[in-house]
């Protein structure tokens, strides 16, 4: 564990040192594929240092060096395990040849490289994953997301704006109001990782792996940079994962936690509303000052239409898509679903379906239950609003989603039962 923070520890002060001097993001780096090579416990810290990936370059405007980490990664699991499962091995190969071929005229390799070697990486992240401490996974993605949010909060970063030149902001008639997006450019695709992290929080505490006081302590700082993205889908992120929790406890039987829950669900909402909190304030005047769905949606029901009449009117995009390295339509149509289609046509994201569900074939791991489920739950729900295809953060969402899927739940009906006997 000494072992484990010191790592974390020097690479999180050579990457901040980093916006200073590219010195101290050289020696980041070199460490990192020092650690990918020698270390078996990488993972833990390609997942820390995730979200820092905007920041983790030799300029403002270069590429992040996480890609090249992940291109190593999965080369060097390419050496070490030297065989692949048959059926992910067809459709992957499917799914390039076709990505490739529909593309043949107008290729970009950074986007080819990047895209498909995010499915190798987690491909094989899940198999390293077999090998280490779920708990300890989790945590490092979470103390990750704490971090670098904290950094981006208290400013202590050297000429962070140039790595996000486009402040987000929101006008209103009472002035502009300020989005924290952590070390993400945009807040709304920032808000996807702290709701990823807080369900993270409700597997580790259902399954008795971190204790209350611990919880609460690291769920307290991710709730509220949440509300500070200022992000209506934020907002209905963090109802989905208090709904998860309490569909869970009804389920299993623990009705005592579950009116525990709603009750404190209701004192927290009352006390936001009645508290004047700024963020609050501006999130709830967001949706006061939306009288149709384009504005409800923020512009967004409108470029989906134009997207949807585009794709409908041409058959061959409607079945194979513009191919992956096509440019959109005036701008991006702000829907991972949509993308596919447009991209992909139904063809290509049918095999793209197919290749996730593949990564998560054969679990053995006992019945499945809703909190196995609820990363993936509230990743397709917030994917409606975001264009997350080809985003850097696209393979490592489909990475949690699945080690949560797969990872086993205790029994919350044993603990019920051996409680009643206790008693």
């Amino acid at each position: 564990m000494t072992y484990r923070m010191i790592k974390i520890a020097v690479l999180t002060l050579c990457v901040a040192l980093g916006t200073y001097s590219n010195l101290f993001t050289i020696i980041a780096f070199l460490i990192c594929c020092a650690l990918i090579v020698f270390d078996k416990e990488s993972l833990y810290v390609m997942l820390f240092l995730h979200p820092f990936s905007t920041i983790f370059n030799l300029s403002p405007t270069g590429m992040s060096l996480m890609t090249i980490l992940i291109i190593l990664y999965v080369i060097i699991d390419i050496i070490k395990y030297q065989r692949m499962d048959s059926y992910f091995f067809v459709i992957y190969v499917l799914f390039v040849l076709f990505a490739l071929l529909l593309s043949i005229n107008h290729l970009e390799f950074t986007r080819i490289i990047k895209f498909f070697t995010g499915f190798l990486f987690v491909y094989y992240a899940l198999e390293d994953a077999k090998r280490l401490e779920i708990k300890e996974i989790l945590l490092h993605f979470i103390l990750g997301m704490i971090v670098s949010s904290a950094l981006a909060y208290f400013d202590v970063l050297h000429n962070l704006s140039a790595y996000f030149p486009e402040q987000n902001t929101l006008g209103y008639a009472f002035g502009y109001a300020t989005r924290f997006s952590g070390l993400h450019a945009d807040p709304n695709y920032y808000s996807v990782n702290t709701t990823i992290c807080l369900c993270f929080l409700v597997f580790l505490g259902v399954n008795q792996m971190m204790k209350p006081p611990t919880q609460l302590l690291l769920a307290a700082p991710l709730i509220v940079f949440c509300f500070l993205t200022l992000s209506k889908s934020a907002v209905l992120s963090l109802a989905i994962v208090l709904l998860v929790l309490i569909l869970y406890y009804f389920k299993t039987g623990a009705y005592k936690k579950a009116i525990g829950m709603i009750g404190l669900s209701a004192v927290g909402i009352v006390l936001l509303f009645s508290l004047d909190i700024p963020a609050v304030t501006t999130i709830l005047t967001r949706f006061q000052v939306s009288d149709d769905l384009n504005s409800l949606t923020t512009g967004r029901f409108d470029l989906w239409k134009m997207y949807l009449h585009y794709i409908t009117t041409d058959l061959k995009v409607f079945f194979f898509g513009r191919g992956i390295c096509a440019d959109f339509l005036s701008k991006a149509v702000h829907n991972t679903y949509l993308d596919c289609w447009y991209y992909l046509g139904i063809v290509g994201s049918f095999l793209l379906v197919c290749l996730c569900v593949v990564l998560n074939k054969n679990t053995t791991n006992g019945k499945k239950n809703i909190i196995n489920f609820s990363v993936f739950l509230c990743i397709l729900v917030m994917y409606f609003a975001l264009s997350e295809l080809f985003y850097f953060d696209f393979p490592i969402h489909l990475l949690l989603g699945s080690l949560i899927y797969r990872a086993p739940m205790h029994s919350q009906k044993d603990e019920n039962r051996i409680h009643q006997k206790a008693v």
